[in-house]
């Protein structure tokens, strides 16, 4: 425990100069690192953000997240699909009317094109009705979001989103998603099966489903309660981790790195080569369309590239 904490306390001082001048703020993220259900050293930055935002108080409740794969069917698999489209189909409508107003010296924002939306979509776009409302919702808070980041020179300006080149993803608030046992309830879809359960008790405040290669992911928001864990067993072991080997124990046990890229590197190297000889464009500007081949390819390359993760 305590080779972890000084790891840990070196890692903070390295990452956050500003915790330098509040030598008692290690001490305190550390005692709620202790008491929370959180096991996972990177969760240390949610906690210490949390504490910030709390004045360094020890709150009661943390929000914290989990990433989930979901064993969908085919039906469940075009839901998601149709719903990642909305999602895509509403940030362009939106960004573009942004762009449009903006240009004829209106103040748009989120809210205003979100009414303006809501009060077209049942006679000009009543396909937004078959998923989840929070499709083609969400979309114009994030770019409101996108907009104060880019006037505030955080980020550069929005960009239209194209089918297959964005990343596939849709919102899901709380009030719509439950958990009943090792299957999630999405609206109007049902129950579709999680590779795992969700590790953290708590309110469930919001969930975002999105697509990697050919699989799908749920991640959970969870407002989870501290608490402290009972502790059954006093026995200690020193952990280092390290590059050759993941983790050497100070009892003299090796935990061996699973190094995937070392392991998939010969056959990353095979499908890129193939993947550039394909159809497709090769400069910018240049309209040739991909073939089905290349598609194929991109497909089978973003798997082992998921593997990797």
């Amino acid at each position: 425990m305590k080779n972890l904490q000084s790891k840990i306390e070196k890692s903070i001082l390295e990452n956050i100069p500003e915790i330098k001048k509040r030598g008692w703020v290690f001490s305190l993220i550390w005692k709620v690192f202790k008491i929370s259900k959180v096991q996972d050293i990177s969760e240390i930055w949610t906690i210490y953000r949390s504490l910030k935002s709390n004045n360094f108080e020890i709150p009661k409740t943390i929000n914290i997240s989990h990433k989930i794969e979901l064993k969908p069917n085919n039906f469940q698999k075009t839901y998601f699909k149709k719903a990642c489209g909305i999602a895509r189909f509403t940030w362009n409508w939106a960004l573009g009317n942004w762009n449009e107003k903006y240009k004829n010296g209106e103040k748009p924002s989120g809210m205003s094109l979100k009414k303006e939306f809501n009060s077209l979509k049942k006679e000009h776009f009543p396909f937004t009705y078959e998923v989840t409302k929070y499709a083609s919702q969400q979309p114009f808070l994030e770019l409101q979001k996108a907009f104060q980041g880019f006037f505030q020179k955080k980020n550069g300006y929005p960009k239209f989103k194209k089918k297959g080149k964005a990343k596939d993803s849709f919102y899901i608030g709380g009030d719509q998603i439950k958990i009943i046992g090792k299957k999630v309830k999405i609206p109007k879809l049902g129950t579709v099966r999680l590779r795992e359960n969700l590790k953290f008790n708590g309110k469930i405040v919001n969930a975002t489903v999105s697509r990697i290669a050919d699989k799908w992911f749920i991640s959970f928001g969870v407002e989870a309660s501290l608490s402290y864990l009972p502790c059954k067993n006093q026995a200690s072991v020193g952990i280092d981790l390290g590059i050759k080997t993941l983790a050497t124990l100070s009892n003299g046990t090796f935990i061996k790195s699973p190094k995937p890229l070392k392991k998939n590197l010969k056959k990353l190297k095979k499908i890129s080569r193939q993947l550039s000889r394909k159809v497709h464009s090769r400069k910018k500007g240049d309209k040739t369309p991909q073939s089905n081949n290349y598609k194929k390819h991109s497909l089978k390359l973003a798997k082992i590239h998921q593997r990797q993760r």
